[in-house]
Formats: C-alpha cells, sequence, structure tokens
C-alpha cells in the first residue's frame, strides 16, 4: 500500500488499557505527538491524544512494510467500525498556538 496522506489508514483499533489505545495502520512520514482525529468515512469519531510510535518487528517472511502503530491515550470502542466497509482514517489536527489567544497580557 502506497501511502501519500499526512493522514493514517487504520487497520485495527487495539485498548490496551482504560487509558491507552493502540492505533494500527499505514502511514506515510512522522508520527507527531498531539491531537489526533479518528475519521469514520470522513467524519469525526473520536479524538485522542498521540502519545507516540509503539516500535514492531517486521516479520522474516513476505515484502510488505508492516503496519505502523501508534499509541494513544483515551479509549475508543472498536466495535462501531466495519474495517471492510468504512474507510477508518486517523488525522492529526492542527496545533493551537495559546500563546496568541491569550488577551491583554
Amino acid at each position: 500500500m502506497f501511502q501519500t496522506s499526512p493522514d493514517m489508514q487504520v487497520v485495527d483499533i487495539i485498548q490496551m488499557s482504560p487509558k491507552e489505545v493502540f492505533i494500527v495502520g499505514y502511514l506515510a512520514g512522522e508520527v507527531k505527538p498531539g491531537a489526533w482525529e479518528l475519521r469514520r468515512n470522513g467524519e469525526a469519531v473520536a479524538t485522542v491524544q498521540a502519545t507516540g510510535e509503539v516500535q514492531v518487528e517486521a516479520g522474516r517472511k513476505g515484502k510488505l512494510a508492516p503496519p505502523r502503530v501508534i499509541s494513544c491515550q483515551g479509549q475508543v470502542d472498536k466495535k462501531q467500525f466495519d474495517f471492510t466497509q468504512d474507510e477508518v482514517t486517523l488525522a492529526p489536527l492542527p496545533h493551537r498556538d495559546n500563546t496568541t489567544s491569550q488577551a491583554g497580557s
């Protein structure tokens, strides 16, 4: 799968604990910590806080690149997604600079 979009094409969601979820998929480029939006067919479903990328070992068989795994804070109900029919993506949200929105400093 050749990925050029900044969005991750999600193939699985694994709830590791009540506070941590792993989102598995294909992504080109760097994983930046911060707010990411989980989308189903282009519509926002949830916002999670990415904390970083989990390092996984590539299998020795096959030549396809393994999916990447992003560790996020929060909970996501995997049952609301049908990965065979829905387009599920994870997109980074724009960074908000709070220094310009403070009044009268």
